[in-house]
């Protein structure tokens, strides 16, 4: 293996200028995540056959864990505490949740079970906030020392050959897996399987089984191919990063080559410079700080310019190489490695248990996110029928059917009687403060239950957990109909993905029966399907009312406003307002459906949108207040804030006649 040692050096320099590069301009080098896949390879070239020398005789579980655990920690754990106290100071308080936890399993060397859990894909636009994402990496690297580090220390009695065959084994069964999540479950719930892809260990562990197979393979002999062959597998890495399409199998190959082959001295001028192997030395710290930095310059810097890129990766390098002689070289004590391990674990745990940290530190800038919104209670209703089939699932929550029954919120006052339900998907449940509001406003009382109202009764999701199917449109119906206390049916909703012509992995053009729907009709088909859905329930005996849209605007209010309000930013307030004509040209299709379905006598129709304009346009921050959570979804504070000035708007639909009369 000596003789490889500067190889594998460059090797990883080159792997980790990739990440960052990608990381700094995912748009110039949308495919430099490639480099990950380089370090696992690395990993498997150096682990595997390091742990198998000598048939595993020699091998020592408690050696190698202290050695792996001395290697990684101490500069894991700087990073860790160090980003803690940032995101205190710089993060909003959503952010901050997300952030903790992700830092808080990083530490137990499983942030990449919990990613993969909460479904925040690392290409995702929250994984760009979370300055720990990155850490999914360190896990799987922990968890394949411990499978095969255990593996090898199991099989300690038997022969290399079973050993090695146990190797081949793994790697085989995580190559199903890859096919597994990237070919077969999508053709069932299209593009669920992309995350548990990329962060699950056992789809990586056939890149580490790869890398022990090189290792296998003997020198190359012939001099032009050991000359020609690290250049061109180079050349097509960086046109694989650089590339307009993913080539991964070709990446993966092409890494394999430059990985087998060592390098010529006519060649290393390319493959094997000085450079190369400098950035590679510190490899292991820039990867731990690039993607914290990014994060917080992101927070830090109004506009990112070219010249503030260049500046970080200078930054992350210099970080890194002092991170290297600050943790990395020096002899850390394995007992103060588990204290500090310790006393950091507990700090991110408290961190993530307390939500309320950053706001007792900024009071005065949280005022801009609250409005002192009501609180709904989780009740479970006893008598929804099971054949509602468990779940629905959106934005991270899940609403589940037991024994108990569904659970559900509670809005408005709690000794009236409930006579409304609101339902919708991730839009109603950004509204829940507004309407429990509204609902204590007008002293009555209702449910919000998280039911993804798409496509109605005649098509079909994408995703299997948030498919309204038939059944569960029985179900809903049924369970109305045993309540007939409750007259009103809320839909709140993005009606632009509901109503749309377009294809996307929540509306795919496929009816009940599997018979395609034509891409022509495939509007008009979802259309008929609302109206069919609104008069099944006036069938019933319910009355339909439906919210229009928020108002979207280009960038995510909270944080945008959070950091100016801390760093002292001008806001750019063309970047958090929608002008009137912008929203009409955007949405007058399904304002006409809905018009259309309220001159039918189907639905009542609150137009929220009509009240959110002030001067032609709308502003998601205005009086010193956030209106919005994101670009697209109302926040808690504005939607109290519409509530108590426009509740009497929903009086005549919410409000049953003979109280209205009194």
């Amino acid at each position: 293996m000596k003789k490889y040692y500067t190889h594998i050096e460059a090797l990883r320099g080159i792997a980790i200028l990739l990440v960052v590069l990608y990381h700094l301009a995912p748009k110039f080098c949308p495919y430099g995540f490639f480099g990950v896949d380089i370090f696992l390879m690395i990993s498997g070239f150096l682990l595997i056959p390091g742990l198998l020398k000598n048939g595993g005789n020699d091998f020592s579980l408690i050696q190698f864990f202290n050695k792996k655990i001395l290697r990684i920690f101490p500069p894991l754990l700087c990073m860790v505490v160090i980003m803690l106290i940032i995101c205190v100071w710089c993060m909003a308080s959503s952010e901050l949740k997300q952030a903790t936890e992700t830092a808080f399993y990083a530490l137990l060397g499983s942030s990449n079970v919990f990613l993969d859990s909460t479904t925040q894909g690392y290409f995702s636009t929250d994984s760009w906030v979370n300055p720990f994402v990155h850490t999914w990496y360190l896990s799987v690297i922990l968890q394949v020392y411990c499978i095969f580090a255990i593996t090898t220390y199991v099989l300690k009695p038997f022969s290399s050959k079973v050993k090695w065959g146990v190797v081949f084994l793994m790697g085989g069964v995580s190559v199903g897996m890859v096919v597994y999540y990237r070919y077969i479950v999508p053709l069932f719930t299209p593009h669920e399987g992309l995350v548990n892809l990329y962060y699950l260990t056992w789809t990586r562990i056939f890149e580490v089984v790869g890398g022990a197979c090189i290792a296998l393979l003997p020198g190359i002999k012939f001099k032009y191919v050991r000359i020609l062959m690290p250049v061109i597998a180079l050349t097509g890495i960086i046109c694989c990063c650089f590339a307009s399409e993913k080539s991964y199998e070709l990446a993966l190959i092409l890494s394999a080559l430059l990985l087998w082959g060592q390098t010529d001295k006519v060649t290393a001028w390319f493959t094997d410079n000085a450079l190369f192997r400098f950035i590679g030395k510190y490899s292991f710290s820039i990867y731990l700080w690039h993607w914290p930095i990014i994060v917080y310059c992101n927070y830090a810097i109004e506009s990112v310019s070219v010249l503030d890129k260049v500046l970080v990766f200078i930054l992350s390098v210099l970080l890194g190489i002092a991170s290297y002689y600050v943790t990395e070289k020096r002899h850390w004590k394995l007992w103060s490695i588990v204290l500090l391990w310790s006393i950091s674990l507990i700090f991110a745990y408290i961190l993530k248990s307390n939500e309320n940290i950053s706001k007792s530190i900024y009071p005065k800038v949280y005022e801009v996110f609250t409005v002192g919104q009501k609180h709904t209670h989780m009740e479970f209703v006893s008598d929804y029928p099971a054949s509602a089939e468990d779940v629905w699932e959106e934005s991270g929550m899940r609403e589940k059917t037991s024994d108990k029954g569904l659970q559900m919120s509670r809005l408005g006052s709690q000794s009236a009687q409930p006579s409304f339900v609101m339902v919708g998907d991730s839009h109603a449940g950004a509204f829940i403060s507004g309407m429990a509001e509204i609902a204590s406003s007008l002293n009555v009382s209702g449910y919000y239950i998280p039911i993804y109202v798409t496509p109605f009764h005649n098509r079909m999701c994408g995703r299997q957990a948030l498919r309204f199917s038939e059944q569960r449109a029985k179900a809903f119906l049924h369970w109305l109909e045993k309540h007939p206390e409750i007259v009103n049916v809320v839909l709140v909703q993005r009606w632009s993905i509901r109503l749309t012509d377009h294809l996307n992995d929540e509306s795919m053009p496929l009816r009940y029966d599997e018979t395609p729907v034509q891409v022509y009709n495939l509007y008009e088909d979802a259309e008929k399907a609302l109206e069919q859905f609104c008069v099944n329930l006036k069938n019933i005996g319910k009355q339909v009312v439906i919210m229009t849209e928020v108002p979207p605007v280009k960038a995510n209010p909270g944080p945008y406003v959070r950091r100016a309000l801390l760093h002292n930013h001008r806001l750019n307030m063309d970047d958090l307002t929608c002008a009137e004509s912008d929203y009409y040209a955007m949405f007058s299709r399904q304002l006409m459906t809905m018009s259309k379905l309220e001159r039918k006598g189907v639905c009542k129709v609150i137009s929220i949108h009509k009240r959110l304009f002030k001067g032609g346009a709308f502003c998601a921050f205005e009086n010193n207040k956030v209106l919005m959570s994101d670009d697209d979804h109302i926040s808690d504070c504005g939607a109290v804030i519409y509530a108590r000035e426009y509740y009497a708007d929903w009086a005549p639909h919410l409000v049953p006649q003979h109280k209205e009369d009194k």
